[in-house]
């Protein structure tokens, strides 16, 4: 048996757009597979769980957002002299194009957490709790500004 364990920016690039929607599921779905053939056992830090529990979150309400923000300008047209040529068929295909593409935007990330919670569910998956010693640790680590995360850090330490 094999252990493996997951960068967490690679969970991250599952909800940002860093592969391709259809790449997304594969990859998950591999993943999962492997796990159910026992080929492999998958160490989860349980930051990661709440990381991109967060994520999905976050994502569903930017895709609501970004739809309510282009349906309203496309909708409300302002009185310059491209919007007052479009006429409302136009506006009304706009909009209802925006809304088939963050639809699919959505069922995309809808799809990448549910086969992320199976797989971080699955019986292979050993999730590393966060306790007590491991975040007084973290948290020193911020105060010294030694985040992983921190863009200050990183930036201090590439120059």
């Amino acid at each position: 048996m094999k252990y493996a364990l997951i960068d967490t920016n690679i969970y991250v690039n599952f909800f940002e757009g860093g592969f391709k929607p259809a790449e997304n599921i594969i990859a998950l779905e591999n993943l999962l597979k492997i796990l159910k053939d026992n080929k492999i056992k998958l160490i989860l830090p349980e930051v990661i769980y709440l990381e991109c529990e967060r994520l999905y979150e976050e994502k569903e309400r930017e895709l609501e957002k970004t739809y309510e923000d282009y349906s309203l300008l496309v909708s409300n047209p302002l009185p310059s002299e491209r919007q007052k040529q479009l006429s409302e068929k136009s506006r009304e295909q706009v909009v209802k194009k925006i809304q088939e593409m963050l639809q699919n935007e959505k069922e995309n990330i809808e799809d990448v957490w549910k086969l992320l919670k199976r797989i971080f569910s699955h019986r292979n998956t050993k999730v590393i709790k966060i306790d007590r010693d491991i975040f007084i640790d973290a948290y020193k680590r911020g105060l010294i500004g030694k985040k992983p995360f921190d863009m200050k850090f990183i930036q201090n330490k590439n120059q």
